[in-house]
This record gives structure tokens, sequence and C-alpha cells, in this order.
């Protein structure tokens, strides 16, 4: 029997803990996971969604690598993101498709990420607790930028 028939059932689940992933509750888990390779090298907290191709081991210059993934409580990687071993992806963080975390990164938490490798994409921040100072910030940016000059170009 090949595991793709559990994908998208509660037995897959069962199955992937059987196997030694640690997953927690109200995890979804997308497309690939019967494929899964090193399930014993994978957490994955309440809450999250994860759509990844996990990479919890390496051969480099001859020499076995591996570490743990560990994706924290509500934490989501889109469909086809590569987190490689030692990587740490902080609580509700966002880790855009197609996307690559490096190994033994920390993304840290409530932030969105993208690229290959990740950087910070948009961070998630509320008015309350960032002042005026995003306001202040596009300011000086248009001032060191010469946004809404119209001068053409030279300075």
């Amino acid at each position: 029997m090949t595991l793709v028939y559990l994908e998208g059932t509660l037995l897959l689940s069962w199955y992937l803990r059987a196997m030694g992933m640690k997953i927690g509750k109200r995890v979804v888990l997308g497309p690939g996971f019967a494929q899964v390779v090193d399930p014993d090298m994978l957490i994955v907290e309440d809450g999250a969604t994860v759509s990844a191709m996990f990479q919890a081991h390496t051969f480099e210059d001859r020499v076995l690598k591996m570490d743990y993934v560990h994706v924290r409580r509500g934490a989501t990687l889109g469909t086809a993101s590569v987190p490689l071993y030692g990587a740490d992806i902080g609580a509700g963080a966002y880790v855009a498709p197609h996307s690559v975390v490096m190994k033994g990164e920390h993304l840290l938490p409530g932030v969105r990420y993208a690229g290959a490798p990740t950087g910070i994409g948009a961070k998630e921040y509320s008015p309350q607790s960032h002042g005026d100072t995003e306001k202040n910030n596009v300011k000086s940016k248009a001032r060191d930028h010469g946004g809404g000059g119209g001068h053409g170009g030279v300075g």
C-alpha cells in the first residue's frame, strides 16, 4: 500500500507519529507528507500549517549532517518551501511558498519570510505598538532618496 492514499486523512498523522514525528493538535499537513524523509527529526507544534519539503539531513563533503526541524505553534510553511536541518520556525511565523530556510536558521515569531534564502518579507505590526515610527521611517526614506521632489534624478 502506498501512503499517498492517506494524505488528507487523520490516518497519515497517526502513521507519522508512529514513525517518530512529533505532531501537535490542530496541525494541517499539506500534500507530500506521504513522501517525508526523517519523520523522527520533525517537530510540528499545535495549530501549525505545513506544506513543505523537509530536509532534515544532508551529505556535505561525504559527511552526514542532520538536526531537528522545529515548527513552532501557529506557524505556516507555504507550498514547496524547504526548511533545512536545524531550522527553527518561530511561533506564528509565515514562510512564503518556494522559500528556503537555511540550516540552523531561527525565524522570529510572527514575522513573514520569503525568498531563497529567506529574508523578512513584511513584518506584522500594529500602529499602537509602533507609534509614529513607521510614518517617520517613510518620510526619512523619501527625503534620503529624493522622493517627491520631481527634479529628474539630478541632485
